[in-house]
């Protein structure tokens, strides 16, 4: 059920609560132009469901309660509710679009030859990087054997002595 189902305004409440918020009135001068007793608009402000004492709360409820309703039941529409809180969009967002490449249809040897340049690229890749590895052992190998080389000129081996000692 909905809120306006709990408590049932009167029309005289609705407008004078229009006068109210419309105009920069305030509850006693209301109160005063409505006829009503000393207070009255000031307890029906205060018992409406959304207000949060703010005149923009009291705008959002007066929408609602001028909405259109359903018949027999009293309640206002979803769709009368939420025509008058959303303007009608006036147009329609764009979707993303995938760019598309051009269709024109490869013929059989037009293919086999893309597909053939494609292995050749590969392999031509595969071959620079063999060879680079290739290259990396050579100069890994020349550093080591010239590292021993010097290692091995500082470092001389002892030469076997014989011994005095006997």
């Amino acid at each position: 059920m909905c809120e306006e189902n709990k408590k049932f305004w009167d029309e005289s409440q609705i407008s004078a609560i229009n006068a109210w918020h419309s105009s920069g009135k305030s509850f006693s001068q209301i109160d005063e132009e409505y006829n009503f007793a000393v207070g009255t608009l000031f307890t029906i402000v205060n018992a409406i469901p959304d207000y949060r004492g703010t005149r923009s709360s009291i705008s959002k409820w007066l929408r609602r309660m001028t909405g259109a309703l359903i018949p027999g039941s009293g309640c206002r529409t979803t769709k009368a509710i939420s025509s008058l809180a959303t303007p009608a969009q006036t147009t329609k967002k764009k979707g993303m679009t995938k760019k598309t490449s051009p269709t024109t249809r490869l013929t059989d040897t037009e293919q086999t030859i893309l597909d053939l340049t494609r292995k050749l690229n590969a392999a031509t890749r595969k071959i620079e990087k063999l060879e680079a590895d290739r290259k990396k052992a050579e100069l890994r190998e020349e550093f080591q054997s010239g590292v021993i080389a010097e290692y091995k000129k500082l470092v001389k081996p002892a030469q076997s002595k014989k011994s005095t000692t006997k």
